[in-house]
């Protein structure tokens, strides 16, 4: 998920864990390179799917996954797509600012502060 690059502070736990698959598929990809063994690590982002209920936001289904399959055959080891591919090649300051648009477009709320 490109939430494993992009703090999710409405579903910390979900982010989290995929943030840990990410952090493994790149130390094993590393500890592997000398072998025969190829580490491919596809980041997919939000795709219109019924996962989960209806899911009617995100990138169309069909374009998501003739993109991947490319990706896979031209032997890319880590692949996103649009939001996710801008997201595993950015900087901090541009992962904060998408961090910020997720949760204004959710209307994630904030802890109130003590007052």
């Amino acid at each position: 998920s490109g939430l494993a690059l992009v703090p999710f502070p409405g579903g910390p736990v979900y982010a989290a864990t995929k943030a840990a698959i990410h952090s493994y598929t790149m130390s094993l990809r590393y500890s592997l390179e000398d072998t025969n063994v190829r580490v491919a690590e596809i980041v997919p982002p939000a795709v219109k799917t019924n996962l989960g209920g209806s899911h009617d936001f995100g990138e169309e289904l069909d374009e998501y996954c003739a993109d991947a399959f490319r990706k896979l055959q031209a032997g890319e080891t880590e692949m996103g797509f649009k939001f996710s591919d801008m997201a595993r090649q950015a900087d901090r300051a541009t992962l904060d600012g998408a961090m910020r648009g997720i949760v204004q477009t959710m209307h994630t709320p904030k802890y109130p502060a003590n007052t």
